[in-house]
């Protein structure tokens, strides 16, 4: 997942990608969020990403998670920290 835990973004918009094993997990039980609001991401079905940028709640510090159903029924989340202070916000 990027950004990576404990990373610092200073652009202004901050691409995220999430790389996934489709054949593990069940696939409508896969979801993402930022600061607890859902994100939408494009392609798939191993690789998905988006682009958050200035619109989005983005704050200094930031949570990205992941949640998934593994094929065996077992649910999981994984959450990334990560820091975002944008250009002329040091």
């Amino acid at each position: 997942m990027t950004p990576s835990a404990g990373a610092e973004s200073n652009a202004a918009d901050v691409p995220v990608q999430i790389n996934i094993l489709p054949e593990a997990i069940q696939p409508s039980s896969f979801a993402a969020t930022l600061n607890g609001l859902p994100l939408r991401l494009s392609g798939g079905p191993r690789s998905y990403t988006t682009v958050v940028n200035a619109d989005f709640p983005l704050r200094e510090q930031n949570l990205l998670a992941v949640e998934a159903v593994y094929t065996s029924g077992i649910g999981i989340r994984i959450e990334q920290g990560f820091r975002h202070a944008p250009p002329g916000n040091p």
